[in-house]
């Protein structure tokens, strides 16, 4: 399980973990506000439809909030979209200000849509999606959690294919 290897490279404690793992499945819970026509749309987004999905990270912190009392985890679903440079939303933080696991899950996330088919593109391999992330490293990533995602890609890998050292 990818997550169990990643919270491995990040040494995480037991709480840690389980925000992370929880924070990871709830990241996106304010696209619930976001009108389908625009979560759907298969071409590129307008300004209009860009602040429409902008809004998503406040709002689901709002709904998190509403639920939780686990601050890591409100923490990811509000920051998940800051950037390693600042010039990400909804509250522009930069490097190590943006809490821990929300930029891990970052990574994570933007892993995923690189993988993944969309109506305008194939997805990425693997090793491609990996190389992106590196590129993409100390500009939209935190280099760091680009590097252990990466490590815990690898030995998920490793498991798939059965050569893993037991």
């Amino acid at each position: 399980m990818l997550f169990r290897s990643v919270s491995d490279e990040l040494a995480l404690p037991d709480r840690e973990r389980y925000a992370l793992w929880l924070g990871s499945l709830l990241h996106d819970v304010g696209k619930i506000g976001t009108p389908a026509w625009v979560l759907r749309k298969p071409g590129r987004l307008t300004p209009e439809e860009w602040d429409l999905m902008r809004a998503h990270p406040t709002m689901g912190e709002a709904i998190v909030r509403g639920l939780l009392d686990m601050q890591e985890v409100i923490d990811i679903v509000g920051c998940h979209h800051e950037r390693w440079d600042g010039s990400g939303y909804p509250r522009g933080l930069a490097g190590l200000d943006i809490p821990r696991l929300a930029r891990m899950v970052s990574v994570a996330d933007s892993f995923s849509a690189m993988v993944h088919d969309r109506p305008y593109r194939k997805g990425l391999s693997w090793p491609e999606a990996a190389e992106e992330l590196r590129r993409v490293a100390g500009t939209q990533l935190d280099p760091e959690m680009v590097e252990a995602f990466i490590r815990a890609i690898g030995h998920e890998h490793s498991r798939e294919l059965g050569t893993e050292a037991a």
